[in-house]
């Protein structure tokens, strides 16, 4: 049983794309973020503040994916990359004078509609949503504050 219908499986089966798809997806980027509470250096920031920024990046999907043909299914593992705005949204909490500790949350918004083996299916680009949590070291000359 699918969670599509079959009118939809059997369009993507005359299309040749992919019915079933795993994918491990490799990225890279560069975001600034901006902090809600001010602060000046990392050494007098707030115990706790919430950040948010938007970037650039570059992404990999390494896929595995299940085609039809002629009525019988086969595996194709397919590469694909896309330049992609990533978009993050946060809670950092200051461990000590070099280190935080973040829990974020965002998206990445890719300039392709193939990363998942599906294209012409909907309208938009795919996106691709995580969480993660972050160990944030600062690397700073300085060794205290008087």
């Amino acid at each position: 049983m699918s969670y599509y219908n079959s009118n939809i499986i059997d369009g993507w089966v005359q299309r040749e794309q992919a019915v079933e798809a795993s994918s491990n997806i490799i990225f890279a980027d560069v975001m600034p973020t901006f902090n809600l509470f001010q602060q000046d250096g990392h050494a007098y920031r707030n115990q706790i503040n919430l950040y948010g920024g938007a970037g650039l990046g570059i992404l990999m999907a390494i896929n595995r994916e299940t085609m039809v043909k002629n009525h019988a299914t086969y595996i194709e593992n397919k590469i694909r990359s896309s330049v992609y705005l990533p978009v993050r949204g946060g809670i950092c909490y200051k461990l000590d004078l070099y280190s935080d500790l973040a829990f974020e949350a965002g998206f990445l918004v890719s300039f392709s509609d193939k990363i998942d083996g599906l294209n012409q299916y909907n309208a938009f680009t795919d996106i691709l949503f995580q969480g993660q949590i972050v160990y944030r070291r600062y690397l700073s000359k300085f060794r205290g504050v008087n």
